[in-house]
């Protein structure tokens, strides 16, 4: 098949770049990033989330790894297959305000500052329809955030090594 500006077959820049991070440490590979894509509360709300939609996201980077993602021209990510026209970033960026808008009307504090109990009940009701929102599709952007978690906690060589799978 055809190659990527990387020498990977379609498909696989991702994961060569999982690949690539454990191989040289997690906390090593993003201690400089290639883009601060998001503001410090950007960032911490993006890692609240994802750690609520997939436990152990922030620890394994998910912010660096979305911010890497996104700075790539041609991003491999999932935001992709969503069809919305608005740049990733931006349907980022929204969506985190949104979240935290709504924290802050309904709760008095951003989501970040919640405990975890309240955050699954926060992300239970803007799934099911009944919480106040007023970003991005929340459908959209828990398919998206979610996934990204999902890609920084399994989707890595060593993940695959900790659940007895063979990678790929």
């Amino acid at each position: 098949g055809s190659k990527d500006g990387d020498g990977f077959a379609p498909g696989l820049a991702r994961r060569a770049f999982l690949a690539a991070t454990v191989a040289s440490g997690v906390a090593a590979a993003f201690s400089t990033r290639a883009a601060d894509l998001f503001a410090p509360a950007e960032s911490t709300a993006l890692a609240a989330l994802a750690d609520t939609l997939v436990p152990g996201a922030s620890a394994a980077g998910v912010v660096a790894f979305v911010e890497q993602t996104l700075s790539d021209p041609a991003p491999m990510h999932c935001y992709r297959f969503l069809g919305i026209p608005d740049p990733p970033a931006d349907f980022y960026r929204a969506a985190l305000a949104a979240l935290d808008r709504s924290c802050l009307r309904t709760r008095g504090r951003a989501f970040a500052a919640l405990d975890d109990t309240v955050r699954a009940e926060i992300v239970g009701g803007l799934l099911a329809g009944t919480a106040a929102w007023d970003g991005p599709p929340f459908g959209a952007v828990y398919f998206a955030i979610r996934n990204d978690a999902l890609d920084a906690v399994y989707g890595t060589p060593a993940a695959y090594d900790r659940l007895a799978l063979p990678y790929m």
